[in-house]
């Protein structure tokens, strides 16, 4: 058969195909325009973010990486090539203009006066530790401190930054915006287990079609007489309406059909997420409008909003707060100095796996605070200080995995690692994705992938000298990414991390999770034996009150108190 004839059989055989699919599809006997254009021929930005959306990074992710990146110029066939392979229009432009003047344009910009020294806005960037085992107890923190300590630091937000909820319509209800062009918005919406709640919506999405018989313009109903079928580039609720809404409870959760008026009963607690059922985003523009109608015991009040008094008086009975140039007043535990091996994220707690990633539960009943906010620092003399910061997140680590050898490593985040709301982890003004934050081997504990959901690691993790084996056949893999606005650290990853352990894992609510860890600490801390009348009477009296972040707030500098010691 000559070449004429099999490449007209395949293109009357992709013709056929076409009819059924509904994602965009190219059979191997045609080509357009752009498929001559390879990769290889592209420029070094371009690749590597047609590379990120390939790994399926979301555009936060890519315009950050693209943020030192200069102009390139890109041919028609190029530009068509990268829209082809799902780089959406945003990226391409960035492209065009420059990362950082496009950055300017849309992203957030970092707090003026960053909580962290060393980190954009704050000097330059910290140098990594040299953890010595014993010096002299005035002698500077293991991390090169900035110029000058920080005059003002971000208020803390309330929990997971979200911009897409709405100001509340009326008691009970809340109004959601969701657009086309992105999958799973996060609701802001925390639901219980069994809750009945009303939702519906309104509007018209555009999501540009292949075939002139399904509309383009779209209802939150979508197109019925089309499953989404889960072929070639699956739709995120597979089986369901295709291009109509849908909803999950948690990460994992299984989707679920809305329309323009359903009642959905929650079938586990935790938050609800929101989407159009496509297959493809970056092309789509519109959005539908969602009210979510909750019974009065179904709304969840943000977390409490915390600050730096609330940090002194809860921590100072388990330690000493020391005055360090350049981070200002740290927290010195009582455990650092007493055990010469301890360490953060080791001793005395565990790792769950939940919808916001790996989260770290302590028994500690200190551990609400110092493992899910602010950062580790290593103090000649002292040993670890934990520097105050106002993020909450699962945990605050930087992970290593050596597979082929069978262990996994992890090392609490310096104070150069910054988190910026809807950008995500920077670290020396970068974008931080895969980076181990210039920590060396000794910041790392490593174990077995074996007893790497033990409850305490103390008798599992490695040596310094094997420890610095493996740290050097490993390679990193954080996880970090955003999700509708949520700092997600998986790590490994759920699929991933259960294969290697062999364990079928459990996905925790971890709103829930934190809500329960931080009730229970906070009751642990007032009846607590090991104080005295008089510790237990210097703590906070009450919780900090739940409410909202108001915008442009900062907390001042901390003062030393009485008891708090200094350092030359």
């Amino acid at each position: 058969m000559n070449t004429s004839i099999a490449r007209a059989i395949a293109a009357t055989g992709c013709i056929a195909l076409g009819l059924f699919v509904l994602s965009p599809v190219v059979c191997r006997g045609q080509t357009t325009p752009s498929e001559s254009q390879s990769p290889a021929d592209l420029p070094s930005a371009a690749n590597d973010a047609l590379k990120l959306t390939k790994a399926g990074m979301s555009e936060e992710i890519i315009l950050g990486q693209l943020r030192n990146a200069a102009a390139v110029q890109l041919t028609t066939d190029q530009i068509i090539y990268l829209s082809k392979a799902g780089v959406s229009q945003t990226v391409i432009k960035a492209l065009l203009q420059g990362g950082s003047q496009a950055l300017t344009q849309g992203a957030p910009a970092a707090p003026a006066g960053s909580a962290y020294p060393g980190v954009a806005g704050a000097g330059a960037a910290s140098a990594p530790a040299s953890y010595p085992q014993a010096a002299p107890a005035s002698a500077a923190p293991a991390y090169p401190p900035a110029q000058s300590a920080p005059q003002a630091a971000p208020n803390p937000p309330s929990g997971y930054p979200s911009a897409t909820p709405q100001p509340p319509v009326q008691p009970g209800e809340v109004s959601i915006a969701v657009p086309a062009n992105i999958a799973w918005i996060d609701s802001g919406i925390d639901l219980s287990p069994g809750v009945e709640v009303s939702i519906t919506a309104g509007g018209i999405v555009n999501v540009p079609q292949r075939f002139s018989i399904i509309p383009s313009n779209l209802t939150p109903d979508g197109y019925a007489a089309f499953p989404s079928i889960n072929l070639f580039h699956p739709f995120v609720a597979p089986g369901l309406p295709a291009w109509s809404l849908v909803g999950k409870v948690t990460t994992y959760g299984a989707p679920f059909k809305i329309g323009s008026n359903s009642t959905v009963v929650s079938p586990v607690g935790g938050r609800l997420f929101l989407s159009v059922n496509a297959n493809s985003f970056a092309a789509n523009t519109g959005s539908w409008t969602v009210t979510v109608t909750l019974p009065q015991a179904a709304l969840s009040g943000p977390p409490p909003v915390v600050d730096f008094d609330y940090f002194h008086d809860e921590l100072a009975p388990y330690g000493n707060w020391v005055q360090v140039p350049g981070y200002g007043l740290c927290w010195n535990p009582t455990a650092s100095v007493q055990d010469p091996s301890w360490r953060p994220y080791a001793n005395d707690g565990q790792w769950a796996y939940t919808d916001a990633g790996l989260y770290w539960q302590s028994e500690y009943p200190w551990g609400d605070v110092a493992f899910h906010y602010g950062r580790w620092t290593y103090g000649a003399g002292y040993g670890w200080l934990w520097v105050p910061g106002y993020d909450w997140a699962p945990a605050w680590v930087a992970w290593r995995h050596a597979e082929a050898e069978g262990f996994t490593g992890w090392a609490p985040l310096p104070p150069s690692a910054e988190f910026v709301a809807g950008i995500g982890l920077r670290y020396n003004g970068v974008l931080a994705v895969d980076v181990d934050f210039g920590m060396p081997a000794e910041a790392f504990v490593f174990v077995g992938y074996d007893h790497f959901w033990e409850h305490n690691y103390r008798g599992f993790f490695l040596g310094r000298e094997r420890a610095a084996y493996f740290y050097s056949h490993s390679v990193v893999r954080n996880g970090y990414r955003l999700e509708g606005g949520r700092l997600m650290v998986e790590g490994l990853g759920r699929d991933r991390l259960g294969a290697v352990t062999r364990r079928d894992i459990r996905v925790e609510d971890a709103r829930g999770l934190r809500a329960r860890e931080e009730t229970a600490h906070f009751d642990a801390r007032r009846t607590d034996p090991k104080l005295t009348a008089a510790q237990r009477g210097k703590l906070t009296q009450k919780r900090p009150a739940p409410q909202a972040k108001q915008a442009g707030k900062t907390v001042a500098k901390p003062a030393a108190k009485p008891t708090d010691k200094k350092t030359n």
